[in-house]
């Protein structure tokens, strides 16, 4: 679930990481080879469905977290400017300052 929510503004293989997390973790549920090789045991059904529930609340939790430290806060600046006036240096007239570094000038 937090994968989920970090992935975000999601993105075509942003989308495939997530759900290749999903998938793995299933079949790590599934297949006997891989709960042998991860110690995992399934045992009865109300540990999982417990689990499953605890994971769905504290995404939930996380995802209203995530939210309310988002509002209200500044929206990341754009990297490009409206006109050329508006980048830094150009109203001095440059852009960047050369140095010029002489070396063996014995000075």
């Amino acid at each position: 679930m937090l994968l989920a929510i970090i992935a975000r503004p999601y993105t075509r293989w942003r989308s495939l990481l997530v759900l290749a997390m999903a998938v793995a973790f299933a079949a790590v549920l599934v297949i006997p080879f891989l709960q042998e090789f991860f110690p995992l045991q399934l045992v009865g059904t109300t540990a999982p469905r417990a689990a499953v529930g605890l994971a769905a609340a504290a995404g939930l939790l996380l995802e209203a977290i995530w939210i309310g430290t988002r509002r209200g806060a500044p929206t990341r600046p754009s990297l490009r400017w409206r006109n050329r006036d508006e980048r830094p240096g150009v109203a001095s007239g440059r852009l960047f300052r050369r140095a010029t570094v002489v070396f063996g000038s014995g000075h």
